[in-house]
């Protein structure tokens, strides 16, 4: 009797938990070059961020573009701010890498480990219009292909 009680409990409090779990995502996106002839994909790539709030800053890694720090959302004891690094993978491949930090009020930083839905919904739409307009298309990041693949 007592074991059974607490099968059932486990069975209620399960979805429960389930459901209340965030929906993670890795910290970056793809891009498909889809441009015709011989096109600096670097070009292609500051034109892009050109588009959208943030600036390309110099950096240490001669292959990535970087970008400065941009607040996307503050809130009463913290602030989240993004950078980004781009990186073109040959020539038909182009990786976007996502920094999320929450900055607090007290001035420690964290990094966030995965993306949050709410924060996808932020950044997301307005890099894809920007690549877009620049013959670089999204899409995803290897979870999301690798689910697409398996459901058909």
């Amino acid at each position: 009797m007592y074991r059974t009680l607490q099968y059932l409990i486990i069975a209620c409090v399960l979805p429960a938990l389930a459901a209340c779990a965030p929906s993670i995502s890795p910290l970056y996106r793809d891009f498909d070059v889809r441009t015709s002839g011989d096109v600096d994909v670097r070009e292609k790539i500051r034109a892009a961020i050109a588009q959208t709030r943030w600036k390309v800053v110099e950096t240490d890694a001669p292959h990535v573009i970087a970008t400065d720090t941009v607040t996307v959302r503050r809130w009463g004891l913290y602030r989240i701010e993004v950078s980004l690094e781009i990186a073109p993978l040959g020539d038909r491949l182009v990786r976007v890498f996502v920094h999320p930090y929450r900055r607090y009020f007290t001035g420690t930083r964290r990094k966030m480990p995965y993306f949050k839905r709410r924060l996808r919904r932020t950044i997301l739409p307005e890099l894809r219009a920007a690549f877009e307009s620049q013959g670089l298309y999204a899409i995803g990041s290897s979870m999301e292909r690798d689910k697409k693949s398996r459901d058909g």
